[in-house]
């Protein structure tokens, strides 16, 4: 999970590899974190799971299709804040009545949505 080149003396001495920060990103966002559900939003390519804590809900979204999809998921009415699977903050997306417009690759990205 990590680069073979050994820097010695640096703050980090192996460079992580992008499965290590996604392992990474996966667990520390949805620890504690219960699944509720799959959200059907169309196709059986997309995939929209929901995960709560308390009031604290999480989103992971993505599809396995080749190209990028627009989607609306549905949502209570808040802001979300993105992150991508290794981890880097995304965008901050307000969703409206109908829920979040966004974009889905095949590589997952996560919502989460502060309960005040």
């Amino acid at each position: 999970m990590v680069h073979n080149s050994y820097r010695a003396g640096g703050d980090v001495v192996f460079d992580p590899k992008p499965a290590y920060l996604a392992a990474r990103t996966l667990a520390t966002l949805f620890a504690g974190f219960r699944f509720e559900r799959r959200e059907r939003i169309g196709s059986d390519d997309e995939y929209v799971l929901i995960f709560r804590k308390a009031d604290a809900v999480r989103i992971a979204a993505w599809t396995t299709d080749s190209r990028a999809r627009r989607v609306v998921i549905p949502s209570g009415l808040g802001t979300y804040t993105t992150t991508t699977h290794t981890g880097a903050t995304g965008a901050v997306l307000n969703a409206g009545k109908d829920g979040i417009a966004i974009t889905l690759t095949n590589s997952p990205i996560y919502l989460m949505r502060d309960p005040h």
